[in-house]
């Protein structure tokens, strides 16, 4: 049986879909990498991941409205937040759609791992 756990990681940047795939390339977890929230609803009708990493900020739609159609679907796992704001507003906004946390970019490879190793 495998047991790696799956991340699904959602953003409309490939250089930070880059940065997170070389920080984890010597993980146990799977990494999946989309650039946009409908690309990640059409992956999640097939799979269940473990965590989730979401951008707040893409265009079409948010990292907030990607998240409640995430919980809709009934395959809801953590979620972390990448982030480049820290304002108490965006914190608060995240915490209000279920994530377990964030992270600010630029991404720092330990504060990743870390928070990943909490939730999954």
């Amino acid at each position: 049986m495998n047991d790696q756990k799956l991340i699904l990681a959602v953003d409309d940047s490939p250089l930070s879909l880059q940065t997170l795939k070389s920080q984890l390339a010597e993980t146990p977890y799977k990494l999946i990498c989309v650039t946009s929230g409908a690309d990640a609803l059409r992956f999640i009708e097939k799979k269940k991941p473990d965590l989730y990493i979401l951008d707040m900020e893409m265009p079409e739609m948010s990292g907030h409205e990607l998240a409640m159609e995430i919980l809709e679907t009934g395959k809801g796992a953590p979620i972390i937040f990448l982030t480049g704001n820290s304002d108490k507003e965006t914190v608060l906004r995240a915490l209000s759609v279920g994530a377990a946390d964030f992270v600010i970019k630029p991404i720092n490879q330990a504060q990743v791992l870390e928070r990943i190793a909490k939730y999954i």
